[in-house]
């Protein structure tokens, strides 16, 4: 894992998530992301830091697909109310590894990755992705009905994320 991340997987990664136009690959980048990270490896998630730290981008982009996928969600629900329609509203995968993929850079209580979640002292631009998955949360759950519509798997995901995000000595998530 280390050395394939060594040789430059975080920065391909970081390159595929913030272009709007691989769209495509974004589930694949985050599926590979989330391998490299597989199993707490604490030297991948370090080099994953760096492309965090070093590119506002990064964490813009990561919002940017977080806000997206809530919105085509909302969309979908009122859809399905107007028509009267039910049943589970399937979530494009790629929110789900997202969310994985922030999960495991959080792991093993890596408080430098949960802190830069939530500020970034040395950006000029700052994302509080904490708040984004919070309200991400609100808004998929807004209703009860729409909670009961949900994608099983994506809102556990999501919840498991934010457990992993303000475990242990992160006071400030």
């Amino acid at each position: 894992q280390y050395r394939t991340a060594a040789s430059g997987a975080p920065d391909l990664i970081r390159a595929i998530v913030c272009t709007p136009r691989l769209r495509g690959l974004h589930l694949a980048a985050f599926n590979l992301a989330n391998e490299l990270l597989a199993q707490g490896n604490r030297g991948v998630q370090e080099l994953f830091l760096a492309q965090l730290q070093g590119d506002a981008g990064f964490l813009i982009a990561l919002r940017r697909q977080i806000a997206a996928v809530t919105g085509e969600v909302t969309a979908e629900f009122k859809r399905r109310r107007r028509m009267n329609l039910q049943g589970r509203i399937h979530l494009d995968q790629r929110l789900t590894s997202l969310l994985e993929f922030i999960q495991q850079m959080c792991e093993g209580h890596f408080a430098e990755v949960k802190d830069l979640l939530r500020e970034q002292p040395k950006s000029k631009a700052t994302v509080n992705l904490l708040r984004d998955l919070v309200e991400a949360l609100q808004a998929l759950c807004k209703h009860k009905n729409r909670l009961v519509a949900m994608d099983v798997c994506t809102t556990t995901q999501l919840l498991d994320t934010l457990c992993e995000t303000t475990q242990g000595p992160c006071r400030g998530n």
